[in-house]
């Protein structure tokens, strides 16, 4: 009697795993701005999650004012409609709500304005698409994990519909697949069922294809793109991409982008006539003239410069990044990780 309703108790409970997931990333930067590197982490329990680890960026720039140094903690709970920020070295937190407010987006600025037109006509179009999915004979030890890299190509022509120019957009990404063990679908299940609970409380509510769809509409905003092409690309990929059997353990990614042909002629063509083009002030006499025309070489200089860093991107990733995971973990956690410790003030 006892055992029975034991079981009955059981299969009335919530059915979860605790998971932490521990990942190292780090990007090269949209064409080397922006690059970083970070290591996270991400601790969840049921429609809890608290997230910490380090960030910093990397480039010439921004990395000499940004240093490897824990982070502000977060603690999401979905359950409580609130999102805490905390930081440890002064022991202060902040407390908002994961709902977003009436005007806001759901990163919690200010809501994007509606487009001016919704009848506005694009200016490019897809004009053919590929995507391909293959399991490749690499493998090697990741972090603990035997992995076999599976390679994923999307390329994209798009054409200026008033040039009728093309050019070729390539994603290429190196997955890195570990075979499913019981832990690791217990902890993707875990991972997957607390965001789709932190989507819904944001007012987003996406399948494993809306994703897709919106990772694509990404790819037709950045290009200004749109075509018969779309749909067709969406099924494809959908299709393929459920090929990928396994937890991913790192996932390396490149974008890149080959300019029009001619493009890079027609630019060096249009810094060549710009400032030609633009009429010479004469009302300073001779010094007021000999000042345009070094105005006008300073200009044309600054523009040749730029088209010559510009070629020498040529080729290169516009966009790089790598993800890995260092390990997972599916142990209970204390619930103590997802409050607000003790002496910590509101600010």
């Amino acid at each position: 009697m006892i055992n029975l309703l034991m079981l009955a108790v059981l299969a009335c409970a919530p059915s979860h795993a605790d998971t932490v997931l521990r990942q190292r990333a780090r990007s090269d930067g949209f064409r080397g701005m922006g690059a970083f590197e970070s290591e996270t982490s991400r601790k969840i329990s049921g429609v809890k999650a608290r997230e910490e680890g380090t960030f910093k960026f990397t480039g010439a720039i921004l990395g000499r004012l940004s240093r490897k140094k824990p982070g502000a903690v977060e603690i999401l709970r979905v359950d409580l409609d609130k999102r805490w920020s905390l930081d440890p070295k002064k022991k202060t937190y902040t407390e908002t709500a994961i709902t977003p407010k009436k005007g806001e987006d759901a990163e919690g600025g200010e809501e994007a304005p509606a487009p001016a037109d919704k009848d506005e006509k694009p200016t490019h179009r897809i004009k053919k698409t590929s995507f391909t999915v293959k399991k490749t004979d690499d493998a090697k030890e990741i972090n603990g994990f035997d992995a076999r890299r599976h390679a994923v190509e999307f390329v994209m022509e798009v054409e200026e519909l008033a040039t009728k120019e093309v050019s070729v957009f390539t994603m290429a990404s190196d997955h890195w697949l570990t075979p499913w063990t019981k832990a690791l679908r217990k902890a993707a299940a875990e991972e997957a069922a607390f965001n789709r609970a932190y989507l819904k409380k944001l007012g987003i509510d996406l399948t494993e294809k809306d994703r897709t769809r919106l990772g694509l509409s990404a790819v037709m905003m950045m290009t200004r793109a749109a075509g018969p092409e779309v749909q067709k690309s969406l099924g494809d990929m959908s299709a393929k991409l459920a090929k990928l059997d396994g937890f991913a353990v790192r996932t390396e990614s490149r974008w890149l982008s080959a300019p029009a042909k001619g493009a890079s002629a027609k630019r060096a063509a249009k810094i060549e006539t710009a400032e030609d083009d633009e009429p010479l002030d004469l009302s300073g006499g001779v010094g007021g003239l000999l000042g345009g025309f070094a105005k006008k070489a300073a200009k044309k200089k600054a523009a040749k410069m730029a088209e010559e860093r510009a070629a020498g991107q040529e080729g290169k990733p516009a966009f790089s990044s790598t993800t890995e995971v260092l390990s997972v973990s599916v142990d209970p956690v204390d619930t103590s990780e997802f409050e607000v410790p003790a002496g910590f003030k509101l600010r």
